[in-house]
Formats: structure tokens, sequence, C-alpha cells
């Protein structure tokens, strides 16, 4: 993962554990708000598409069979 190996300034280990932990936490932030907002599309348009289908299935004419 390129977050854990970006560069620090840190010598302590445990401030560069502290960083890279940070760092990471950020990167997943990111990628996890973008499989999401992927989903929430994905999902809007699905409602998009079952509202117009139901609108088209009022409209119609039921016949006497």
């Amino acid at each position: 993962m390129r977050a854990w190996e970006e560069h620090t300034d840190h010598h302590e280990s445990f401030h560069v554990l502290y960083n890279k932990l940070c760092v990471t936490a950020q990167h997943l932030k990111k990628w996890s708000n973008g499989i999401c907002s992927d989903a929430k599309m994905k999902l809007h348009m699905a409602l998009e598409v079952i509202l117009r289908l139901d609108v088209a299935q009022e409209n119609r004419s039921l016949s006497l069979a």
C-alpha cells in the first residue's frame, strides 16, 4: 500500500508507526467514500427506474380480461 510507504519526518519508532497509521487511515477513508458514493449512485439509478416503471404501469388501461 502506497500510504504505508510514504515518507515521514519522525525518527522515533512510535511516532513513525502513529504517522503511518494516520496516513493509511486517511487513504482508506478516501477509498471507502469512493466506493460508497458509487453504490449510492447505483441505488438512486435503480430507484429511478423502478419509479418510471411504476408510473408507466399506473397509466395503462386495464382490459376486461
